[in-house]
C-alpha cells in the first residue's frame, strides 16, 4: 500500500514538473514570437521613416538580435529589442504625421491638465505649429503637454503612444 502511494506521489510530482516544463517553453515560444513581431514592425517603421544612418543602426542592432536569439537569453533580447524601440521613437519624433497624430491625441480632453491656462497656450501654439509643418516645435509643444498632465491621464497616453508607435 505505501509503495503504491509513493509510485502515485513520484508519478504526480513527475508529471508536475513535466507540465512545469512544457508551460515554461510555451511561455519562451509566445515571448519569441512576439519579439519577433516587434522586431519586423520596427523594421517597417525604419524601412519607412528612417534615413540611411538609421537603417545602418538598425541594422546592427538586428544582427545583434539574431546572434542573442540563438542563445535564447530573454534578457539580452529585451535590451536588444529595447535599443532597437529606442531607435523607432527616434525616428517617429521626426516625423510630422506622427506628431501631429500624438498632438491631437493629446488636446481632446483639457480635464487631463493640471494648468487649465497653460493647456489652452500650448494647444493653441501647437496647432499653428502643425499649420506650419514646425515638427521640432510640435515635439517641444507635446513635451511641454506632458509635463502639466494629470498623473492618470498621462499614464493612458503614454500607453497609447507605445501602441501606435508599433501599428504606425
Amino acid at each position: 500500500m505505501i509503495d503504491d502511494a509513493q509510485n502515485f506521489i513520484n508519478q504526480y510530482l513527475k508529471l508536475s514538473i513535466e507540465i512545469e516544463n512544457n508551460l515554461n517553453e510555451k511561455n519562451q515560444n509566445d515571448k519569441l514570437d512576439a519579439f519577433e513581431s516587434k522586431v519586423e514592425s520596427i523594421r517597417n517603421i525604419v524601412e519607412e521613416d528612417g534615413d540611411r544612418n538609421d537603417l545602418l543602426k538598425f541594422e546592427e542592432l538586428e544582427e545583434s538580435y539574431e546572434a542573442v536569439k540563438e542563445t535564447q537569453n530573454i534578457k539580452l533580447m529585451e535590451k536588444v529589442l529595447s535599443d532597437m524601440t529606442d531607435l523607432m521613437y527616434t525616428i517617429l519624433l521626426k516625423d510630422l504625421n506622427f506628431l501631429i497624430y500624438q498632438f491631437d491625441q493629446l488636446i481632446q480632453k483639457d480635464t487631463d491638465y493640471k494648468d487649465k491656462a497653460k493647456f489652452l497656450e500650448l494647444k493653441y501654439q501647437g496647432i499653428n505649429q502643425a499649420n506650419n509643418s514646425d515638427a521640432e516645435g510640435l515635439r517641444r509643444t507635446i513635451f511641454d503637454l506632458l509635463g502639466i498632465m494629470e498623473q492618470k491621464a498621462l499614464k493612458e497616453v503614454t500607453e497609447n503612444i507605445q501602441r501606435v508607435g508599433l501599428r504606425k
